[in-house]
């Protein structure tokens, strides 16, 4: 039984990890890249960032940090300090491109929400692929939870459990 409540914990960790809409319902690549494509074309408008300078940009938030090593605090720390260097090169692109004020605070807040979203793609392509087998793991302990309460209930029965009603 401590089985079957451990794997409930650690499933609902993994239901809890993967990122979902306002109404709650889980979101897919194409709603997270439709998300992103709006966010780029805000720059374009609203602040008229130059095609090159928005290239620029683009490129520098689409890298992905090293994944490698399995120290996940370490990960952790590379994860930071990449994302840190990647809004470095962000800022350096806008003040070559003569962007001030209030737009350049803006355009980084933009950015900080365009590697948040990569860290939610990334999190939703491997916490799918961990629920696929977190399913795999639980589903044969809730079977057997299943079958022993049947056998509980139908042992009781039989050997003269009375109903207080």
């Amino acid at each position: 039984m401590v089985a079957v409540v451990l794997s409930g914990v650690i499933g609902r960790y993994i239901y809890l990890q993967i990122p979902r809409t306002i109404e709650g319902r889980e979101m897919n690549l194409n709603e997270i890249n439709q998300i992103k494509d709006e966010l780029n074309k805000k720059l374009v408008t609203v602040y008229h960032i130059e095609e090159k300078a928005l290239e620029d940009i683009l490129n520098a938030v689409k890298k992905r940090p090293d994944r490698s090593g399995n120290n996940m605090l370490a990960r952790s720390i590379a994860k930071y300090k990449f994302e840190s260097r990647t809004i470095s090169e962000v800022k350096e692109i806008l003040k070559h491109n003569n962007i001030h004020g209030k737009g350049y605070k803006e355009v980084i807040r933009l950015i900080k929400d365009e590697i948040n979203l990569n860290r939610k793609i990334d999190r939703l392509i491997s916490m799918q692929n961990l629920f696929k087998y977190w399913h795999v793991a639980h589903l044969p302990f809730a079977l057997l939870m299943l079958i022993t309460m049947l056998i509980h209930v139908g042992v009781a029965i039989t050997f003269g459990a009375h109903w207080i009603f």
